[in-house]
């Protein structure tokens, strides 16, 4: 049965021909590549294996070289359980991990960096952070309890967290974008922060209050995501009240969303850490996170191939 869909402007899909894997060894190691093999392939994509080491003393040239080539080993060995036949690339650097990451992005024109969350020793890694705040592309961060999308069944529903900053504008263009790429549904959550100085206690004038603020919200979140998506029947828009990192968890459950998807803002708080909420629900929502730089937002995509008439 074929998807109801409004017509999208020709420049607004996304192609994700090369995925850079950016592998830590950590836990999750698996499912970072599963991760990375399952977008590569929405579009005949390559995933490239990637893992930096520690610069080698100039008189360990031998060492380093032989470190390389087991390296090498082991990146071909996380790919081996992938099913179907993924294009698979690997390449071994020197130097600090988040610098040599980025700039093999550069150099093979990386659509989207997929990361691991946690570092080996299971803390939350700083090198996302950085990844995230520096890249030019999109940063899928997968953390241990992130389920990569099966085969058969890819990725089916995604939900974007927007705010009405353009960081987050830029993020829902790209979720619908991705969207129509792969054939998924899409949430839109926007969380009203809800703080009381008293105690809590049932008022019903507060709860009408609450939800004539919401509809009137839920109307804004349909407006503003409009003017940067086309629209599509296959999507739902949901506004509630609370703590954003718990709601948006929390919706993403019963949505049952495979992906969270979040912008950064161009402008930090600091150069090496991006907003409270995001953080949290990296580490809670237990999804796997992409995360897309304000600057995205209205930058020119591949166009759509006119069919002949």
């Amino acid at each position: 049965m074929e998807r109801d869909i409004i017509a999208s402007p020709p420049d607004s899909t996304v192609r994700i021909a090369r995925v850079l894997c950016a592998v830590t060894f950590s836990p999750s190691a698996r499912d970072v590549v599963a991760w990375a093999a399952s977008l590569a392939a929405t579009s005949d994509g390559e995933v490239r294996l990637f893992h930096a080491l520690p610069t080698a003393d100039v008189h360990a040239a031998e060492t380093s070289e032989a470190d390389c080539e087991r390296v090498l080993n082991k990146l071909f060995a996380l790919a081996h359980h992938l099913p179907g036949r993924p294009r698979i690339s690997a390449a071994v650097m020197e130097g600090d991990a988040a610098s040599e990451i980025l700039r093999h992005a550069r150099l093979v024109r990386a659509d989207l960096i997929v990361v691991g969350m946690h570092a080996q020793d299971g803390s939350v890694s700083p090198l996302v952070t950085r990844l995230a705040i520096d890249a030019r592309c999109p940063v899928l961060v997968v953390g241990a309890r992130s389920t990569p999308p099966t085969t058969r069944d890819g990725l089916r529903r995604i939900l974007v967290a927007v705010n009405f900053l353009p960081a987050s504008l830029a993020a829902a263009d790209y979720a619908f974008a991705l969207a129509r790429a792969v054939g998924a549904a899409v949430t839109v959550v926007h969380v009203l922060p809800e703080r009381w100085d008293g105690p809590s206690r049932p008022d019903r004038n507060v709860d009408e209050t609450r939800r004539l603020v919401e509809g009137h919200f839920r109307r804004l979140l349909q407006i503003a995501v409009s003017t940067v998506s086309a629209t599509s029947r296959d999507r739902s828009d949901v506004v509630a009240s609370g703590r954003p990192c718990v709601e948006i968890g929390r919706i993403a459950a019963s949505a049952n969303a495979d992906l969270i998807v979040m912008g950064i803002d161009a402008r930090p708080t600091a150069p090496d850490q991006f907003g409270e909420t995001t953080s949290c629900v990296m580490q809670f929502a237990r999804r796997a996170v992409l995360l897309v730089p304000e600057r995205l937002f209205g930058a020119p995509r591949p166009r759509r191939r006119d069919r002949p008439h």
